[in-house]
Parts: C-alpha cells; sequence; structure tokens
C-alpha cells in the first residue's frame, strides 16, 4: 500500500534549512585554503588540505542536515529517543514523486520513520505511508551513495518491489547520524534487518 498526501513539514522553507547544514561541510575546507595561500609551499600545505578533507568527511551527516531532519521525523512521531527497530531513513521512489526544482536539489522523496516488522515494511513519512509486505520485495542491495556522500557516506538500500502501483523501486538512506562512523553502523543494521526478512 502506497499513500502520497502533500508535504507539511518538509515543505521548502524544511529542505533549505536542511541544505544549510552544507555550510559546515565548507568551512574547513575555507579555512584550510586561506591558510595555504599564506604559507611558503612545503609538508603542510599538502597536509592542511588533506586535514581538511577527513574532517569534513568526518561530520558529512551532520553537513547533510541529519539532526534537522532526525528531530522534524521524531516530533512528528512523538518519538525522543532510537528505537532498535526503527530508523529514522529518507525514501526515494522511482519512478519519482518528486520533480522540478525540489526533485533537482534534494534527493529524497519523503523523510520518515521506518519500521521492519514481522510480516512488512512500514514508513511513515511527513507525505508518504507506505506499508510493503516482505514477500513484495523482489530484490534488495546495499550501493553507495556516490559523489554527493564523497563515496564514503553510508549505504543506501535499493529495493525492487512487486504489486504496488506507482512504485518499482525504493530507495532508502539513514537520516538520524552525526558522524561517519555512526551513519555506516545505522546503515548495516537496517540492511541486516531487512535481509533476515526478505528470502
Amino acid at each position: 500500500m502506497v499513500q502520497v498526501s502533500q508535504p507539511k513539514r518538509f515543505r521548502t522553507g524544511a529542505i533549505l534549512a536542511i541544505h544549510a547544514y552544507n555550510v559546515l561541510l565548507i568551512v574547513p575546507i575555507f579555512l584550510a585554503l586561506l591558510a595555504v595561500s599564506l604559507m611558503k609551499l612545503g609538508i603542510i600545505t599538502v597536509l592542511l588540505p588533506a586535514a581538511a578533507f577527513v574532517i569534513t568527511a568526518w561530520f558529512l551527516p551532520l553537513g547533510l542536515g541529519n539532526p534537522y531532519v532526525a528531530r522534524v521525523v521524531r516530533s512528528m512521531h512523538s518519538v525522543s529517543q532510537s528505537n532498535p527497530g526503527e530508523f529514522v531513513v529518507q525514501i526515494t521512489v522511482y519512478p519519482r514523486l518528486r520533480s522540478g526544482v525540489r526533485a533537482l536539489v534534494e534527493d529524497a522523496d519523503d523523510f520518515g520513520l521506518l519500521t521492519c516488522t514481522d510480516s512488512e515494511l512500514v514508513f511513515r513519512g511527513d507525505s508518504l505511508q507506505l506499508n510493503i509486505p516482505y514477500e513484495q520485495i523482489s530484490q534488495l542491495h546495499p550501493h553507495n551513495v556516490g559523489v554527493r556522500g564523497r563515496f564514503l557516506y553510508g549505504r543506501r538500500i535499493e529495493m525492487a518491489i512487486t504489486g504496488v502501483p506507482g512504485a518499482q523501486v525504493i530507495e532508502m538512506a539513514e537520516r538520524s547520524s552525526w558522524f561517519l562512523p555512526g551513519s555506516k553502523r545505522i546503515a548495516r543494521e537496517l540492511f541486516e534487518q531487512l535481509s533476515s526478512h526478505i528470502r
């Protein structure tokens, strides 16, 4: 079952707030380049930009706006702490639900709370509600986020589904972590939970 409605929380202002966190990823790089431009060439002029890259990679989930996403999703569902069976995720449906500028700026169709029950996958988002029995998931595999996540950010999980009108593939990514190791751990836990239900 798929139900789609108009977004209530994740509208234009919220999407801009999420992307405002990107500034946190630019600051270390900018400071490193500024410092290097004031120095004589040497080993430090190579190490400083490399260190800035490592720092931004470590804080990549923070810079992608995960704190804001997690706070809004948890407030939508009155959830104060993480439950091991629930995950704050972004969902992208193919063919895409969003179009135009929104689809270009943000690769998520919706953000919400994902729960793996005994019989089905349940997603409760801002504008998208999904209930997908596990037997309708024909394929499940992880893949890397790509350039946007500097090929380092946690895995996305792609599912091919059958019998759901308007949705052939669903892609999800965790959006609750602040740091790269946490993101990788949560993505792994989510994939393992889903894999345990799908034959």
